[in-house]
């Protein structure tokens, strides 16, 4: 699971650069991108198997 979430976002990334090369990023884009990055790291924790602060 969690390296479906990675790729996941990865592919996330790519898509939004991919977009962005043709027009300029909107605050709504850095926006979504903020969220999903909450999001990552907010999974990242709850699938921690070491139930350590590690971020």
């Amino acid at each position: 699971m969690k390296s479906n979430t990675v790729i996941d976002f990865t592919a996330y990334v790519e898509q939004r650069s991919q977009s962005t090369k043709e027009h300029q990023i909107k605050p709504s884009d850095s926006e979504e991108l903020g969220t999903a990055i909450q999001t990552l790291i907010q999974q990242l924790r709850q699938s921690n198997p070491f139930k350590q602060s590690l971020i």
